[in-house]
């Protein structure tokens, strides 16, 4: 294949699926793949749109087309033109997360895309997903086999001015950027925050970061803090807007809190620890692969007794500071591996297309 063809919408936004693609496309451009990216950006004709799309895959003979979940309709558009535009091309779905699981932790359900998501998970002839999580979601509840690849998400945080992370015995300053989120496990957090008050000598922060997911959670996360009396240790900050105010958050958090029930990757695990933030992570996100428990991070499964799990973490890193220091040093090393250009090497790889001679440091 000669370059490639990426699909997908473009929001105005840090991440998500549209950050993703800005990553990649930016990442090919430096590295001098041809790269034609067709995106649907918010207030766009979509006739004229899906028109442009067509056209793009008539005219891209020899190149690997990308679609990426965001939009079940356009993907399964995609898929429907693969049947039409056969020969001189290959096809790939980039699978960011699983619609149904998320709305079924939320107590919801959407037939229609439910529908839609689950045909492409079978039939779409080449899938990418993000994590190996998903990966093994995909395997487990779609029966599908073969043609599954992984490609990590990446980041270009270190880019940004960045302070190193450095534990004091001031303040316990937790970070969360999953927002008010059942999902995202952020009555977990709080659950957690509360055993720490109980537990810990040194005064406890958290701060959280993102979207209220809704009226309910919102109240219902109202209503805990009450609860746990943890109105003087935790605050909701609200959205970030820049890559430098996420660098410049996780750069002065002892932690970062991803007690999340369903996390297809979390991109801010992987910032956090580029910057020396070492993550408390669960088992459901996919980036708690990059993690190594007690070496550059903890993870834990949130069916087990995790409160216990990291208070002990939390204690160790309390009294012994150059076990803490050693956390956050080899968080920072893990940078090599989650910066774009190996995503977008990976994906080259993946989909055939010519050769990109770029190597990441060991790990």
């Amino acid at each position: 294949m000669e370059g490639i063809v990426i699909i997908g919408q473009k929001k105005n936004c840090l991440g998500g699926p549209s950050g993703i693609i800005d990553g990649l496309v930016n990442a090919y451009s430096r590295m001098g793949v041809p790269c034609k990216a067709i995106r649907l950006e918010e207030g766009t004709n979509k006739l004229k749109y899906l028109f442009k799309v067509i056209n793009t895959i008539r005219r891209s003979k020899n190149y690997a087309i990308n679609a990426h979940t965001g939009s079940f309709l356009i993907c399964l558009f995609v898929y429907f033109l693969s049947k039409i535009y056969v020969k001189d091309r290959s096809y790939y779905l980039t699978v960011h997360g699983i619609h149904r699981a998320a709305l079924r932790i939320d107590g919801k359900k959407d037939f229609v895309n439910e529908w839609i998501e689950a045909f492409l998970f079978k039939k779409f002839l080449n899938l990418i997903c993000v994590s190996e999580v998903l990966r093994n979601d995909i395997q487990r509840d779609y029966a599908r086999k073969n043609n599954i690849y992984v490609v990590p998400n990446a980041t270009d945080i270190e880019n940004y001015k960045i302070k190193k992370n450095r534990f004091s015995n001031s303040t316990l300053h937790f970070v969360l950027f999953g927002g008010i989120s059942r999902i995202k496990g952020v009555m977990e957090c709080l659950a957690l925050m509360a055993f720490l008050k109980e537990h810990v000598e040194v005064p406890l922060l958290l701060d959280i970061y993102g979207k209220a997911a809704s009226k309910m959670i919102e109240d219902e996360y109202e209503a805990a803090l009450i609860d746990y009396g943890l109105q003087d240790y935790v605050h909701y900050r609200g959205q970030v807007h820049t890559k430098e105010e996420i660098a410049n958050i996780l750069s002065e958090a002892t932690f970062q809190l991803c007690l999340s029930h369903y996390d297809s990757f979390n991109v801010a695990v992987i910032e956090g620890m580029v910057v020396g933030c070492p993550a408390i992570c669960s088992l459901c996100c996919g980036a708690s692969c990059f993690i190594k428990s007690e070496i550059n991070g903890l993870t834990v499964d949130l069916k087990e007794n995790y409160l216990e799990r990291i208070y002990h973490y939390i204690k160790k890193s309390i009294s012994d500071a150059e076990f803490y220091q050693s956390q956050c040093e080899n968080a920072i090393r893990v940078a090599p591996h989650v910066r774009w250009e190996n995503a977008a090497n990976t994906c080259c790889k993946i989909m055939g297309v010519e050769e990109i001679n770029y190597e990441s440091d060991p790990y």
